[in-house]
Formats: C-alpha cells, sequence, structure tokens
C-alpha cells in the first residue's frame, strides 16, 4: 500500500501504475501494489498505519509523521531530515566540487534530503569555487540580494515558504527580484560564521545554499558539527577533499550515517556512484530519531526464516 502526500498523489499514482506494468509483464497480481481510494489526509494515514492488516510502515516525510508511524503499534522504518553540511578544502579539486554540488543542489530542484545544504568554503579556494560556480550557473547573492531572498522567500526568517519548495533557481530568483544574464540553476547565500540562528543553515528543500568562509579546520568542524545540531542529525555530511586526516576527523565530529567523499550530494548518498545500497530512502538511526541507519532496500521489509541446528 501506498499512500502519498497529498501535493504528490498524481506522482505516487502515477508510481504505482509504472509497478503495476512491470508485474503484469511479469505475470505477477498486479495488486500487490495497490493505493488508497481516499483523499490523502492525516486520518486516512493514521488509519492505514493502525489497521490490523498492515505488517510494516515505511515512513518517509516530516518529523511527525515519522513519530506518528513509530506510536501507531505497527512495525515501522521512518527516515529523518537532512541539512548536509559540506566542508570544501582548500586541497581538493575545485572544478569537479563546483560541478557535483551545482549538478546535485539542482537535481529535482533541491528536494532530495540527501543533497547539499549549507557549504563550509575554504577562504584559500572560497573566491576561485564562487567564480567557478557562477560560470555553472550559479547565483552567488549579495548582501541586499540575501536581504531580498530572506524577505520574499524565507518569510524573513520563518523558513521556506511551501510555494517555493521544489521550484526552480529561476523562479525562486524571479520572486525576490534577483536577476542574472545567464539561466540560473542554483543560489548561493552566504551566512557569516556562527551565525546559527540564520534560517539559512536549516534544510532547504529548493535549489538555494548557504555558505560560510571558513579560516581553519576548526571553525569547519565547528560548523559541520552545529549545523547538524540545527537539523540533519543521523542523514548525511559530505566532505571534498584528498587529504585522509581531513575526512577521519571531518567523519569523527559529524552525528550521521553516511559521510560522503569528494562526491556529489544527491548521487552519493543513494549510492549511485559509490559502495552503498542503491536506495531512495535514508535511515538516520537513532541521531535522527529512526530505527536504521542504512539505506533502506527491501531486505528490511521482508521476514526471514531460518533453520538453525
Amino acid at each position: 500500500m501506498i499512500s502519498s502526500h497529498r501535493k504528490g498523489r498524481l506522482v505516487g499514482e502515477r508510481t504505482v501504475e509504472i509497478i503495476r506494468q512491470v508485474l503484469r509483464h511479469f505475470g505477477a497480481p498486479e495488486n500487490l501494489v495497490q493505493t488508497p481510494e481516499l483523499a490523502a489526509n492525516r486520518k486516512v494515514t493514521s488509519a492505514y498505519m493502525s489497521h490490523d492488516d498492515i505488517s510494516m510502515i515505511l515512513a518517509t516525510g516530516g518529523p511527525s509523521m515519522v513519530k506518528s508511524a513509530y506510536s501507531s503499534g505497527t512495525p515501522a522504518i521512518g527516515v529523518g531530515k537532512g541539512n548536509a553540511p559540506v566542508w570544501i578544502c582548500d586541497d581538493c579539486d575545485v572544478e569537479s566540487a563546483v560541478t557535483k554540488v551545482v549538478n546535485s543542489k539542482a537535481f529535482d530542484n533541491g528536494v532530495v534530503c540527501g543533497s547539499e545544504n549549507n557549504l563550509i568554503l575554504d577562504a584559500a579556494i572560497a573566491g576561485r569555487f564562487l567564480d567557478h560556480a557562477q560560470v555553472y550557473g550559479a547565483a552567488v547573492l549579495s548582501e541586499l540580494e540575501c536581504k531580498q531572498l530572506l524577505a520574499g522567500i524565507f518569510s524573513n526568517g520563518k523558513g521556506l515558504q511551501a510555494e517555493f519548495i521544489g521550484q526552480s533557481a529561476a523562479d525562486i530568483c524571479a520572486a525576490a527580484g534577483i536577476e542574472r544574464n545567464y539561466d540560473i540553476k542554483l543560489i548561493l547565500a552566504e551566512v557569516q560564521p556562527y551565525d546559527f540562528n540564520s534560517i539559512l543553515l536549516r534544510e532547504k528543500l529548493a535549489p538555494v545554499l548557504s555558505f560560510i568562509k571558513n579560516v581553519d579546520d576548526k571553525m569547519a568542524l565547528d560548523h559541520a558539527y552545529e549545523i547538524l545540531e540545527l537539523e540533519g542529525k543521523g542523514h548525511t555530511a559530505i566532505i571534498h577533499t584528498n587529504n585522509q586526516n581531513r575526512v577521519r576527523a571531518f567523519s569523527a565530529v559529524v552525528q550521521v550515517s553516511r559521510v560522503l567523499v569528494s562526491t556529489a550530494g544527491t548521487q552519493g548518498c543513494i549510492g549511485a556512484d559509490n559502495g552503498l545500497n542503491l536506495s531512495w530512502t535514508l535511515g538516520c538511526g537513532t541521531m535522527g530519531g529512526g530505527s536504521v541507519s542504512d539505506n533502506v532496500s527491501y531486505q528490511h521489509l521482508q521476514n526471514n526464516k531460518r533453520i538453525a541446528y
């Protein structure tokens, strides 16, 4: 049974239709996968989660929905929010890091939970990174443009307005009165170091990235830790470096289930270009209030019977 959020119901129903086509092709009963006929709402979802014929819940969504799944009385696997901090170190391949960040955060208009959300740019390469980012379609905002973005898109510090979730960078810039003479793929907004009250340091389900200019390794590690304390603990953190000591230090500090090294957030977190299990459902472990820290697959949803002597 697949029950989608009301805003994504048509996408969910189309997905189920495709799955049913595959089941029919292989001679399997197409009703192995079903969707509710009733309109999606909290009461319907709650009723399904506590129904006697439901054996397992796989809950992806906001914290309240995941908490509801765990308290339903039915066995559940829930996933948490992302807010990946990304340390761009001064020893990395800067242009490669830029292309990965832009292509990753612009993919699906930034809604992938493991995509980049906050860049920690080493000062020595910050200028080069930002210059390359603009070549690849990023709009690096001025101080005035940051204020326009916060006022028009983030409700003056109260979070990203719902109508801009999953919208393109070009449409968001147009709504905020921000213009460029090229096609805008990504928005980069600067935050001052240690300004942990900034709403820009929280998860942004849109092609918007915060960045700080970092002066040393301690500052980078401080920010990676504190950003995850604000939001995203248990999910994903990313580092672009060729220094294994930095990889070890970063991995020790960030409380996440997956640390990606010199790879794109979206493609890396789902296991598309590394050794992680290929999945779009990413557990956050107990750090993120969940029961698993794996990339969730069919193996997490099946019962195994073992005969042991």
